[in-house]
């Protein structure tokens, strides 16, 4: 799945396509659909100390966050366990900072 255009939004449409049954919905995978999360990287311009927050305004389950900072830039935020991998943050950032990286859902429920 490519986010380099958009997000998903969880439509199931491709569970549908999918001849090999290999999407599956299920209890453990609902809530982490595509067992993956955000990962922000150094070219990051909020990181870097210039104002930016595309990231954190398009996303819908608030795992990007930014903490105000007294006479500087916001601290930006990311909480894996919050992250529902949707890839909406990947296509809106200037930077091309964000990768949408495979994660184990069993550590987040730890």
């Amino acid at each position: 799945m490519s986010f380099l255009r958009h997000g998903c939004d969880y439509c199931e449409a491709c569970v549908q396509a999918c001849p090999e049954n290999a999407l599956i919905k299920n209890e453990i995978n609902d809530r982490f659909a595509w067992q993956q999360c955000a990962e922000i990287g150094e070219t990051c311009f909020s990181q870097r100390g210039i104002v930016c927050r595309a990231c954190g305004e398009v996303c819908e389950s608030q795992a990007i966050k930014f903490k105000p900072a007294i006479g500087g830039t916001s601290t930006l935020s990311l909480n894996p366990a919050s992250c529902d991998g949707c890839g909406e943050c990947v296509h809106v950032c200037p930077a091309h900072a964000i990768k949408i990286q495979k994660i184990k859902v069993e550590t987040l429920h730890e």
